[in-house]
């Protein structure tokens, strides 16, 4: 995209810094002739912060190069990158054009419409053809990823010739810096010079820093610094075909292994640990678990409560045959370094095949026994294997109401596209809660699923009812791997979503409770293009939540706040080593929540096994309860600090096993931007002091005017809060403001929007 930036005087916008969105090479090459009365050209715009639109300008081709009729529309985005006509933003433009040549500009003034677009929002100007009226001219570039978009008769196609001349003129506001976003892509920082599509963290070599798997053959060894070292060829890992791996302590001697899986006519690997840094193969001596179909998605899974975790492998479509399903696996841990096929006696072989991309086991209906949830493919039923308490299984997705909508086209039923999905306690009730991500196509929808969000009832049936209809979360067309995870500490969970092809970014959304999430992908700063797998870890320990992304592959760090913080690693005894399953449920005060140690989620990535919980305003924790997956122990501590990295060992108890205090990682000075903006009667604004400070307050007028000043006088090294109360404290009426801090000289603003 290119950007222009100058003073606009010509769209009734006098003086005003006004930027152009344009996607072309302003060099028309020709038209489409093949339009027809109804037809319609258009242009897909993403502005990158708020912003007002002012006007547009196209080049349009005059019918016979005499006065042309023409219907200018500007459409809301239907989730797909096309524009959705049965949302005008205003209503239609009509008019004609001068004529007397065969190319003309058009430009339509906007100022008086007060069109406001959110950042990152898609929006699209196009026109309907008519009879005898203009159309669009094409430039001489390649395209603009699915920028330019036409629609003949009902079937809608993306220009393969160039881009629409056509510019949308917009001013921003309210912009936030990318110093204050929640997160920085610290990608090239870190050292992280190649990457892959899925993610998985853990600590291979137990020094207390998660490590970083990528599609199971590239493995990016933690420094404990903020940077990553390539230890791919040092660790003896040389599966470059392979597709995405998982990890766990598979034999239970203390170090995670991996397994890893890839597409014919290569084999799956199962990679043992050997405690040094390197790995061997022992897919040979452990009885080969695995296969030669194109597998998409593993999870680790105890099935039998023996201590051992036992494995799930999900397979995909065949090769040469789109659509036809593959046979899953399921390979049990015999405890002695070997696994044995029960795929068939377990009873996942009951139903016919289908096309898995995704596992996720979670005891969501808490019976003590691990159930499994597959994500399946090609509009396929998703499963869920609900376990008897032997390792058998039956797949009571439709029963428990999260196998997807039935629908029927042709006479032959359709579900969705599943790609990843992810379990989950979203409204803090004790329950596990699950989120389904699809691809959806806008023109199949009517049998085609969208995303769910699933709610579960709890006790005593566990069943589930969709809400991501009143969730707040948005439907897009190609939603590919959910992670849930608290990302501003505040007590419950936050959830990241990508999104598959080029040109299609990433949503990241904040829990605001009661079922409700709103998009702050702006505020984040997190932006991942054709993302696919995606998985949080505190990779450098500072008590805040970081992402890595794949597909898109990038690292996002967490600037953090002044919330607090607990993380506790599992270490089984009778359980699995790695503690795969177990719950952890967390009280304090008012919060109570409660996470699982996951063994494989989405489509092949991993969250770090170590369990993070944001503590809001919270410096102390009134218990947590353990329940150590497959061995029935039940550990309850009590009276614990916030702020600290705690080691729980199965039956023995809880250590410290490393404190990081978070005024160590702030900067000298740094202010968080307010919360709510805009706001009516209260507001927020933390800030940090690296050193004891003399420190100045002051809020000014938009004229730049001293209202007064809120604070003078020294002030401690540590984490502050100022409060802004219109009511009480200031009468301060609708409108811009500004409010400036000063600490030994070091200066910075905040802008401060309030409507009454």
């Amino acid at each position: 995209m290119r950007v222009a930036v100058f003073l606009l005087l010509g769209f009734g916008v006098a003086f005003c810094e006004v930027d152009s969105l344009v996607y072309d090479d302003g060099v028309p090459v020709g038209y489409f002739t093949s339009l027809r009365a109804g037809d319609i050209e258009a242009v897909r715009f993403t502005p990158l912060h708020p912003c007002s639109l002012k006007g547009f300008s196209v080049l349009v081709r005059n019918y016979s190069s005499a006065p042309s009729g023409y219907e200018f529309h500007i459409w809301w985005d239907n989730g797909g990158q096309m524009p959705d006509t049965a949302r005008d933003i205003i209503a239609p433009i009509s008019g004609i054009t001068s004529g007397g040549s065969v190319r003309e500009w058009v430009r339509i003034d906007l100022s008086d419409y007060n069109i406001v677009i959110p950042p990152l929002v898609d929006f699209h100007i196009g026109h309907k053809v008519q009879t005898n009226g203009v159309q669009f001219f094409v430039d001489n570039s390649a395209p603009t990823v699915q920028r330019s978009t036409l629609r003949i008769g009902t079937n809608w196609y993306v220009s393969g010739d160039g881009d629409y001349i056509l510019r949308a003129y917009i001013v921003y506001f309210d912009s936030v810096r990318s110093e204050a976003r929640m997160f920085e892509d610290v990608t090239a920082r870190a050292g992280l010079t190649r990457g892959g599509s899925r993610v998985a963290w853990g600590d291979y070599n137990n020094d207390g820093y998660d490590d970083l798997l990528v599609d199971g053959h590239t493995l990016w060894r933690n420094n404990g610094d903020g940077t990553f070292t390539d230890v791919t060829l040092l660790s003896g890992i040389d599966s470059s075909f392979t597709n995405g791996g998982i990890w766990a302590d598979y034999n239970n001697d203390g170090y995670l292994d991996f397994y890893a899986h890839a597409w014919p006519p290569h084999m799956d690997i199962l990679w043992r640990n050997n405690g040094d840094g390197t790995f061997t193969d022992a897919t040979g001596e452990a009885n080969f678990p695995g296969d030669s179909y194109p597998t998409e998605a593993v999870a680790w899974v105890d099935i039998d409560n023996d201590g051992f975790v036992d494995l799930y492998v999900a397979n995909y479509e065949r090769p040469d045959s789109m659509a036809v399903g593959t046979p899953d696996y399921l390979w049990r841990n015999n405890g002695d370094g070997t696994f044995s096929d029960v795929s068939v006696s377990s009873g996942i072989r009951s139903v016919a095949t289908r096309c898995g991309r995704g596992v996720n086991p979670c005891d969501f209906n808490m019976d003590g026994y691990m159930d499994i949830y597959v994500s399946n493919y090609r509009l396929n039923p998703n499963f869920l294997w609900v376990n008897d308490g032997t390792g058998h299984f039956t797949n009571y997705a439709r029963d428990y109401g999260v196998e997807g909508i039935r629908r029927y086209s042709g006479g032959v039923p359709y579900w969705g596209h599943t790609i990843g999905s992810e379990w989950a306690d979203f409204d803090n009730d004790l329950d596990f809660d699950l989120f389904t991500a699809n691809l959806a196509h806008p023109r199949f929808l009517a049998f085609s699923d969208i995303s769910k969000l699933y709610r579960n009832d709890g006790p005593p049936d566990y069943t589930f009812h969709d809400m991501f209809d009143s969730s707040g979360i948005i439907y897009q067309e190609t939603h590919s791997d959910p992670a849930w995870g608290d990302i501003d500490n505040d007590g419950d969970l936050d959830l990241f979503i990508t999104c598959v092809y080029s040109g299609r970014r990433s949503f990241f959304y904040r829990n605001d409770g009661g079922g409700r999430f709103t998009e702050i992908s702006y505020e984040t700063g997190v932006v991942v293009d054709g993302g696919w797998g995606c998985a949080f870890s505190d990779y450098d320990r500072d008590g805040f939540l970081d992402l890595v992304a794949g597909g898109g592959f990038s690292l996002w760090h967490n600037r953090g706040n002044p919330n607090h913080f607990v993380e506790i690693k599992l270490e089984g005894r009778l359980a699995n080593r790695s503690a795969i399953g177990s719950i952890v449920k967390l009280y304090a005060g008012e919060l109570k929540q409660m996470r699982q140690v996951e063994g494989g989620k989405g489509t092949s990535s991993q969250n770090s096994l170590t369990l993070h919980f944001g503590l809001a305003s919270h410096t102390s924790i009134d218990s947590i309860v353990i329940l150590w997956q497959g061995s029935g122990t039940v550990d309850r501590y009590r009276d614990l600090q916030a702020d600290n990295f705690y080691t729980a060992v199965e039956g023995t108890g809880i250590s410290i096993t490393g404190v990081k205090n978070v005024s160590e990682v702030i900067p000298a000075f740094e202010i968080f931007p307010p919360y709510p903006n805009p706001f009516n009667s209260r507001a927020q604004i933390d800030y940090y002091l690296g050193a004891n400070s003399k420190l100045k307050i002051e809020l000014f007028d938009i004229l730049g005017r001293k209202i007064r000043t809120l604070f003078e006088g020294p002030c401690e090294k540590g984490k502050h809060r100022l409060v802004l109360d219109t009511h009480i404290c200031y009468g301060l009426t609708s409108g811009v403001y500004f409010i400036y801090f000063n600490a030994n000289g070091q200066k910075r603003y905040e802008r401060l929007v309030i409507l009454k």
